[in-house]
């Protein structure tokens, strides 16, 4: 059976952090409080808040219920668990941000997701050089949108995997990849899974998906939240 994927896309600089905080875990609001300038604090608990308040409804559980992560004993860092539906079965879920712009991805299967801002030559080549195999340095020519949406599919590939960005960025050849009829991108050597390059409304910035297993192209979503009054990002 094919997965039901979503993406939910949260602009930080519309959620009330005030209501935020409440739903926030214990060790949530410690990392807030060791965050270190007003911004960066205001952004976590805005990202925390709203990933909880996107999940808990498939979940059927309150959002300050939700238990997200778990400590891993590799590498001592949370990774995101599968949830329970409140419906019966399993979602799997991931998260990625930049700058004002929260995503969060959510499926029958596991599923990674990441957005980067599409970034100068000056800041991406030596990236790659130390980074990508010499196919895919050429395969660039020199884009910087073909960099940014390259990185995103390997990391959100790495996310999916469990692994994070300690996984290597050269388990997935992106010059490899080739379009399939119903809009998924499939790499060799990676038959279980798909991927997609998601365009987003939001200009200068690079999505991508990463999915074990078959399903229709991601739904997206525009999370509205109540708006915090005189507040911006």
């Amino acid at each position: 059976m094919n997965a039901t994927v979503h993406l939910w896309l949260v602009d930080l600089r519309t959620v009330d952090a005030g209501r935020g905080l409440p739903l926030l875990s214990t060790a949530e609001r410690e990392r807030v409080g060791r965050a270190g300038t007003p911004l960066v604090r205001r952004r976590l608990v805005c990202r925390r808040a709203a990933l909880r308040s996107v999940l808990a409804p498939l979940a059927g559980v309150a959002p300050a219920d939700l238990e997200l992560e778990r400590r891993c004993d590799r590498c001592g860092k949370h990774h995101p668990v599968d949830l329970r539906r409140g419906t019966g079965g399993r979602l799997w879920w991931s998260s990625s941000s930049a700058g004002a712009l929260f995503v969060v991805a959510g499926a029958d299967a596991p599923i990674g997701v990441d957005v980067e801002p599409v970034r100068p030559a000056a800041e991406w080549a030596a990236v790659a050089r130390r980074h990508f195999a010499a196919e895919e340095i050429a395969a660039l020519a020199g884009s910087a949108e073909r960099f940014a949406r390259y990185w995103t599919l390997k990391e959100a590939y790495l996310k999916g995997l469990g692994l994070g960005l300690l996984g290597g960025l050269d388990r997935l050849r992106c010059d490899t990849l080739t379009s399939e009829a119903d809009g998924w991108l499939v790499a060799p050597g990676h038959p279980e899974w798909r991927f997609a390059a998601v365009p987003l409304p939001d200009g200068g910035v690079a999505c991508a998906v990463a999915l074990r297993g078959r399903a229709a192209v991601p739904e997206v979503h525009r999370y509205a939240p109540v708006v915090e009054p005189g507040r911006r990002s």
